[in-house]
């Protein structure tokens, strides 16, 4: 998603819980199910950590970092929901995968983007954070990838973009002008 059709899918959202739900999602590129277990034990001030036996594949923590969105979201949510899930529903229950399932599912025909996910999120986090000049190896230790391969094998939509492509191939300062005369010859 481009930061417009962002602008456009929170126009079709009425609660402000589902909307902070996908606005911290869009500004940390966590994981969906990483966004349904944070709790105020779990943020320091500045970042969110969930422990090893709480992160994707139960081995490391994962550091979620936050932008000044993310950070002033969480602290407003800390002092409204100060044990259990930061996120909750309209009706203050936990979000559960089914619940955000159900909410994609409608999104989804309102906007007319078939693959609309929580995860489109995620991968919208990192095209965008590419495409705004942030290095890949910083991108995926911010998304929390162990490797930082992962994001080249599994996130390459800038393929798809051919601008963005086009853009990037004109802005290199390495180019040589055409008419550039052969050595000796000036």
């Amino acid at each position: 998603l481009s930061p417009k059709q962002f602008r456009q899918m929170l126009s079709h959202i009425p609660d402000a819980e589902f909307r902070d739900y996908l606005i911290f999602l869009w500004n940390t590129g966590c994981r969906a199910m990483e966004i349904r277990i944070v709790e105020k034990r779990h943020f320091d001030g500045t970042t969110i950590t969930l422990p090893a036996s709480q992160a994707k594949g139960k081995k490391h923590p994962r550091v979620i970092y936050l932008n000044d969105v993310a950070l002033a979201m969480v602290k407003r949510l800390a002092k409204t929901y100060p044990t259990g899930p930061l996120f909750r529903t309209a009706k203050g229950a936990a979000w559960t995968a089914n619940t955000v399932r159900c909410r994609f599912r409608k999104l989804k025909k309102k906007m007319d983007i078939p693959e609309l996910c929580a995860t489109t999120l995620r991968h919208s986090w990192a095209t965008n954070a590419l495409k705004d000049g942030m290095d890949s190896t910083t991108a995926s230790i911010l998304m929390g990838h162990r490797d930082p391969a992962t994001l080249i094998r599994n996130y390459q939509h800038l393929v798809k973009d051919q601008d963005y492509l086009l853009d990037a191939m004109n802005s290199l300062s390495t180019a040589v002008p055409a008419d550039t005369p052969p050595v000796g010859q000036a």
